[in-house]
């Protein structure tokens, strides 16, 4: 499927919770600053023509809610805020990430706020729901790549209830891999747990 048609899905169904890690440039290359960092600067600077739909970063969860800019046309991830800086920074810069500078961005729970993402992690009832949103657009996004989707965690580093979490979702992924048309084609891939930042 041509990218602009996924790229379109994406929006229409998960703008509002997921976007893409292409930031444009900050005035201060050297710094961790948040001029230029949301998602219309990345568009006007044409750093959309390095999206990937083979790379995945997947967080936990918003750590609070945007109450004077809400989430939409892919504005999640590209706010002032600490943890978006520092992920344009790094994806940027340190080469150990680069690879994923204009993957697919999402989180796993994307509709519970909280700073402390230890909290959200492992206690949530309706947890399969969860994982499959996360297949949903994993679907979508195997439309538009026909070899491997390589997956980076990050989160909490050494928490086990977080890896716990993980781990039951990387099992429900290949126990209902093959429910999805599109997605069963693909060999996923999985990297992690990272905490940006640290």
């Amino acid at each position: 499927m041509e990218k602009d048609i996924v790229i379109k899905k994406l929006h229409e169904k998960y703008g509002k919770q997921s976007s893409f890690a292409i930031w444009a440039d900050s005035q201060q290359k050297d710094k961790v600053t948040g001029d230029f960092i949301d998602f219309q600067s990345a568009i006007d600077a044409e750093e959309n023509l390095k999206v990937r739909f083979d790379r995945v970063i997947l967080l936990i969860n918003p750590s609070n809610k945007q109450k004077n800019n809400p989430e939409e046309n892919f504005s999640a991830f590209h706010h002032k805020g600490v943890t978006d800086r520092n992920m344009r920074y790094v994806l940027k810069n340190v080469r150990n990430y680069q690879e994923y500078y204009g993957a697919y961005l999402t989180d796993l729970y994307p509709d519970i706020q909280n700073s402390v993402s230890s909290k959200v992690v492992g206690g949530q009832e309706n947890e399969i729901s969860y994982f499959i949103n996360f297949m949903n657009q994993l679907d979508i996004l195997a439309d538009a790549t026909s070899n491997k989707i390589k997956i980076l965690f990050t989160g909490v580093v050494g928490n086990t209830i977080h890896q716990r979490s993980v781990d039951n979702l990387i099992m429900y992924l290949k126990q209902h891999i093959n429910e999805y048309e599109k997605l069963k084609k693909v060999q996923l891939e999985f990297e992690g747990t990272w905490q940006f930042g640290m």
